[in-house]
């Protein structure tokens, strides 16, 4: 190879390695972030994956909120009365679940379970510290039970926590 040729392409590997890291992490922080738009199209798609229809605050009453934890998973808990009756419950992580494919699961009872029962239901799936909401079923309505946060990935369970029957109250 020309020795002008392997100056050019020194110097142009040093640049390159120089700059591209400052361009990922500048695309890393300066990346947007997009307001969730839901229409009716992807109300449907929702609604067949199990996800609570979000509803203006004006159409729901507010039932109860407060933060539950257990086995150093706490979680902030709202629940809401919809405006054709149905009981939304409101979960978001105070911080990041580091488990493999996280499960909720509502299991009655005050006694605490140490396994998933035939009786859980299941509500849904929760990663991160993203905010989810969850239809209760109508058999739920003002008893005492847990959440269970069941890792499927590690196939365990990782915490019981206690729902108060007031916020699943009908």
């Amino acid at each position: 190879m020309i020795l002008s040729r392997r100056k050019f392409h020194f110097f142009s590997f040093i640049a390159l390695g120089c700059l591209l890291p400052i361009c990922f992490l500048a695309g890393l922080f300066l990346r947007p972030s997009y307001d969730a738009v839901e229409d009716q199209a992807a109300a449907k798609l929702f609604a067949k994956a199990g996800f609570a229809a979000a509803s203006p605050k004006q159409q729901e009453e507010a039932i109860a909120s407060q933060v539950i934890g257990a086995d150093k998973i706490e979680l902030k808990a709202s629940s809401f009365r919809q405006k054709d009756g149905k009981v939304v419950l409101e979960i978001e992580p105070t911080s990041a679940i580091e488990l493999a494919d996280v499960l909720l699961y509502w299991q009655e009872g005050s006694k605490k379970p140490k396994a998933i029962a035939n009786t859980s239901i299941l509500l849904g799936s929760l990663a991160g510290t993203s905010r989810r909401r969850f239809s209760l079923p109508p058999g739920i309505s003002g008893k005492v039970g847990h959440i269970l946060i069941y890792s499927e990935g590690q196939k365990k369970l990782a915490a019981a926590i206690l729902l108060p029957a007031e916020m699943t109250a009908p």
